[in-house]
């Protein structure tokens, strides 16, 4: 029993130390410290977002003419629309929907194509060609188009937007993981635990998916400007979040249209855009580097 008690103590103190090691690296890393800066900065604007911003009143219907479209002022940082809503405030909100969706995609998309890409990978065969021939499917149209033609079908809203992307996001994690879990399935500490009477399950689970984590965790922190940007392109063309709720997409839609007289409407909201994806891609990189131990 003691022995037990031992060999669990030394395998926490073994992950703690671990974990120590990764975030030392990462640390080293001063633009992926940067990434993580940027995304923890746009999750406390997406959470804080009533809170803070300075005409919370803008967010829902709203008109005041008097101070409609006003270039950028120490009243209205960003400037107003052609509706007088402050596009400082409404910009902030629209961290909100984004990550909102970015999160609600990829934890669904993650969970099935890692487990199908898992599952073909390992087990191969019929099993393996079926799969893997629905995701070249998936994968042979491109995925603004497939994006567009699902969201097009279902009534324009978030929801709709979260459930386009998330159809067409899960084959890319598919055929990821798919070549990781053959190429590991055929190592000796599979092969030894499947000599042992391991469960296919603590195999799949315990085996083969901590060698995937890293280009998972990778690829994640990266999706989450893709799955942003297509979110953004279906509330550019009027399928996602409809007015007067913000979003980044509508309000660059809208500001497009008066161009380049009132450039606040569209600059600020793209800019916005931009910081978010930064930050994921500098964090996505620092998350590929602290999982190279050869580095």
């Amino acid at each position: 029993m003691n022995e037990t008690y031992k060999k669990k103590g030394f395998i926490k103190a073994s992950t703690i130390e671990n974990w120590r090691l990764y975030w030392y690296k990462f640390s080293r890393n001063k633009i992926s410290v940067l990434g993580l800066i940027l995304v923890l900065s746009s999750i406390f604007l997406a959470l804080a977002a009533p809170y803070i911003v300075p005409y919370p009143e803008h967010v829902k219907a709203f008109v005041d003419y008097n101070n409609a479209s006003l270039a950028p002022s120490s009243d209205y940082w960003f400037g107003t629309d052609i509706f007088g809503r402050d596009i400082l405030t409404r910009t902030i909100f629209s961290f909100r929907g984004a990550l909102y969706m970015s999160v609600i995609v990829l934890a669904i998309s993650v969970p099935v194509g890692t487990l199908l890409g898992l599952m073909a990978g390992y087990f191969g065969g019929w099993f393996e060609t079926i799969i893997m021939r629905i995701t070249d499917i998936f994968l042979s149209v491109p995925a603004v188009i497939l994006a567009l033609a699902i969201a097009s079908v279902l009534k324009p809203n978030l929801t709709s937007s979260m459930i386009a992307v998330t159809v067409m996001w899960w084959p890319w994690y598919t055929r990821l993981v798919a070549g990781m879990a053959k190429s590991t399935s055929k190592e000796y500490f599979v092969k030894n635990s499947e000599l042992i009477g391991a469960s296919k399950g603590y195999i799949l689970f315990r085996e083969i998916l901590p060698s995937c984590l890293s280009p998972i965790l990778t690829k994640m922190a990266l999706d989450v400007g893709w799955v942003l940007l297509i979110g953004a392109t279906l509330s550019y063309v009027g399928l996602g979040e409809q007015p007067p709720t913000p979003a980044f997409g509508q309000m660059i839609s809208d500001g497009s249209r008066y161009m380049p007289d009132l450039w606040w409407m569209t600059i600020f909201p793209a800019m916005a855009i931009a910081y978010i994806i930064l930050g994921f891609n500098l964090l996505g990189d620092g998350i590929s580097d602290m999982f190279n131990r050869g580095r």
